[in-house]
């Protein structure tokens, strides 16, 4: 697999064809389209969420085309966002159902106390409630049953980051039957990383045992990488998921190649029998230049691993830098702050601070 990210608005009728035309020339197998966004809204036709255009079906026509596999990338209990992505808002369901709200330990609801994140602030759904389960699997399952899509690809499936969560009436009394200490003692403490991982695996093995896919929908996730991912509520060893996409994402770090090569090792010896499909790319993507791409698709390889996707942060920078290796035109987009000549200047000691050549 040669995957790559595409937010909900990188895309719309008059440009998906063209982009699809640049990534299959490019040598990308696999597009991930964020089909139900952050905010809560969706870019399909859906009954039951609200939706903001039917983008999916326009991608899912081009990329046949091309025999691009499409996978709906789902933002998981988020549902609603204030910041500097895309997707601003609240959706109607988490308006209608302000008791579905996940809650601090201090019994701050999302709605009252936003969770913060570097990006803005998110409203997010308890984890643990079966109504919370219904809802999100219900637009899975729609999405999977209408469109051709070759699988539904989890993100956020986590609790709330960060913070201490949750704490609403629902997991109070089942964190009690379960335990037999109250979720605010002091003995609390020792079970309630257990009980958050059992949570997020719970959730996603139902959704594998018990969706009405079609038979040939894969489900797959976006996950921290070991062993990050265990302060993080995701034990992904133990989900069943066709895959997970582990972000090894280098330039956040401040890493080397090197750095990602031990980190997909050590990823594929904690794993089990997990397939693992690196995530590279991350925050810092707009600062790649050609030549660094081509240096992690080689380190994937010699990991032996069965592919790589590229994302977060900015289609067309990658597309371009792949392309033309345009590395100064994309610092010029990202740096609006100054001038060209100041970002030309900056340019040596940008190169040197990101530099992949370690």
């Amino acid at each position: 697999m040669k995957g790559i990210m595409i937010y909900s608005d990188e895309i719309d009728k008059k440009t998906v064809k063209p982009v699809l035309k640049r990534i299959h020339n490019l040598g990308f197998t696999d597009v991930f389209y964020v089909t139900k966004n952050i905010d809560g809204k969706v870019y399909y036709s859906s009954k039951i969420a609200e939706t903001r255009e039917n983008t999916l079906k326009l991608l899912c026509d081009a990329a046949k085309k091309y025999n691009i596999g499409v996978y709906a990338w789902f933002c998981t209990f988020t549902e609603g966002y204030e910041g500097n992505l895309f997707g601003n808002g609240t959706s109607k369901f988490f308006i209608d159902n302000p008791e579905l709200s996940a809650k601090d330990v201090n019994l701050n609801d999302t709605i009252e106390k936003p969770v913060r994140s570097d990006q803005g602030s998110e409203n997010y759904l308890c984890p643990a409630n079966p109504r919370v389960f219904q809802y999100e699997l219900s637009l899975m399952e729609e999405i999977a049953n209408n469109y051709d899509i070759k699988g539904i690809h989890l993100d956020f499936m986590r609790f709330p980051l960060p913070g201490n969560y949750c704490y609403c009436d629902y997991c109070v009394m089942k964190f009690e039957e379960k335990y037999g200490v109250s979720i605010f003692s002091d003995d609390a403490g020792q079970y309630l990383p257990e009980w958050r991982k059992n949570v997020i695996s719970n959730f996603v093995n139902k959704i594998y045992k018990n969706s009405k896919f079609k038979s040939n929908v894969q489900l797959s996730a976006l996950v921290w990488k070991y062993d990050d991912c265990l302060e993080k509520t995701q034990d992904w060893k133990n989900w069943n998921v066709d895959f997970v996409t582990p972000m090894f994402y280098n330039k956040g770090y401040l890493k080397g190649v090197k750095w990602v090569y031990n980190e997909i090792k050590h990823n594929k010896n904690s794993s089990k029998n997990t397939k693992i499909i690196a995530a590279i790319g991350g925050s810092f993507s707009n600062f790649f230049t050609k030549e660094e791409w081509n240096k992690l698709e080689k380190t994937v390889k010699k990991a032996n691993l069965e592919g790589f996707i590229i994302g977060h942060y900015g289609l067309f920078n990658v597309l371009d830098t792949l392309e033309k290796d345009t590395i100064l035109t994309s610092l010029k987009k990202r740096a609006k702050w100054t001038s060209h000549k100041a970002i030309i200047k900056l340019y040596p000691l940008l190169k040197k601070t990101f530099s992949l050549n370690k």
